[in-house]
């Protein structure tokens, strides 16, 4: 046999070994491209019970579990979880189908972000789904593109590139349902801002219809930076979302803000000062509708009117207090920056200068 002919013969070969290897180690993993990742999960989706994420780093471990029918995050109290994002995680995990397969080589594991979490800088996060006798885990790593993610399921050594991005919140905080209420400044009539150290601030509105909030009491000599500076403070309850909670603790506020309604609605705001920030707490009554209140207007505080909005379904404060006090009784929460600079204003954030 001529040299050339051996060299034709010896690719072949190589050829031939490296197509077997390839074979093995799909039928040893159990996928090939094409096929599900995680093939039992669809069947099983509607009889998990719980959902582990460990997240890399100091980032900790969130804990989501089905509890009399509702699904709460343990890390913070049993506090309701979002279920929305829940759903999108697992649904992208039981819809993941293999485009490639990739390394087996834990040396290499970090190129795809797919190291073990406790691994010294991972960028890995577990996912663990378990059920009544069934758990099935993914190490989820980085998305080179969107719409897909590397993958590896959990206690294996083949990594994979999927075609869905079953990416968890960044933080066990993200798991949180965020949404707490929504009281319009429409529907508000008065706002006070009581500090422990007994500086106070007011704004009122005499009428449901005005489009700005008069602050009263401006101090003589003194003039407000502008003449709507009130209606952030108004506005305060707008879709109020949490961006952590913790179970309430007992302690004095640093502040009190009440917030008054033209139908009776009564919402109380504490701010409790913490070494993590500040936290606040929510109380909500109903009372009978008091009567309209004129606004002290100062010189030089001009506010702005408006077209009296379209006639809508009398809100039920009974009912609207009884939903908030629902979602709120017995936590504490952390709201965003610029919602917590509106409930604490003091004069100093409203007044010009002085000269």
């Amino acid at each position: 046999m001529s040299r050339h002919a051996l060299k034709v013969l010896a690719a072949l070969v190589v050829a031939l070994i490296v197509a077997l290897v390839a074979m093995e180690a799909g039928e040893e993993n159990g996928s090939a491209g094409g096929d599900r990742l995680l093939p039992d999960l669809k069947n099983s989706i509607n009889d998990i019970t719980s959902v582990t994420v460990d997240y890399a780093g100091n980032e900790g471990s969130a804990t989501l579990r089905r509890q009399d029918g509702a699904w709460v995050l343990v890390e913070r109290g049993e506090y309701p979880a979002d279920v929305a994002e829940l759903r999108k995680l697992l649904l992208a995990m039981a819809d993941a189908t293999i485009l490639e397969q990739k390394t087996a080589d834990p040396a290499r594991y970090d190129r795809l972000g797919v190291q073990d979490p406790e691994i010294e800088d991972s960028e890995g996060i577990r996912v663990v789904a378990a059920g009544d006798g069934f758990s099935m885990g993914l190490i989820v790593g980085n998305s080179p593109n969107p719409g897909s993610r590397y993958v590896r399921r959990d206690g294996e050594a083949a990594s994979w590139l999927v075609n869905t991005d079953p990416e968890p919140p960044a933080s066990v905080a993200g798991w949180l349902a965020r949404e707490l209420f929504d009281v319009d400044a429409s529907r508000l009539r008065a706002v006070t801002i009581a500090h422990s150290d007994g500086e106070t601030v007011r704004v009122v509105k005499a009428n449901a219809s005005d489009a700005a909030f008069s602050v009263e009491g401006v101090p003589a000599g003194r003039e407000l930076s502008y003449p709507t500076i009130g209606n952030p403070i108004g506005g305060a309850l707008n879709d109020l979302q949490l961006e952590d909670v913790r179970p309430a603790e007992t302690a004095e506020p640093a502040f009190t803000t009440t917030f008054e309604a033209f139908d009776g609605l009564l919402v109380t705001a504490r701010g409790y000062e913490a070494e993590d920030g500040l936290w606040l707490g929510f109380e909500a009554t109903a009372t009978e509708a008091p009567p309209a209140e004129a606004p002290a207007v100062t010189a030089g505080d001009e506010s702005e009117t408006a077209e009296p909005a379209p006639e809508e379904a009398s809100p039920d404060p009974s009912a609207d207090a009884a939903r908030i006090n629902a979602r709120t009784a017995g936590w504490q929460f952390r709201i965003p920056d610029y919602k917590v600079d509106q409930f604490s204003r003091r004069w100093s954030d409203l007044l010009n200068a002085a000269d």
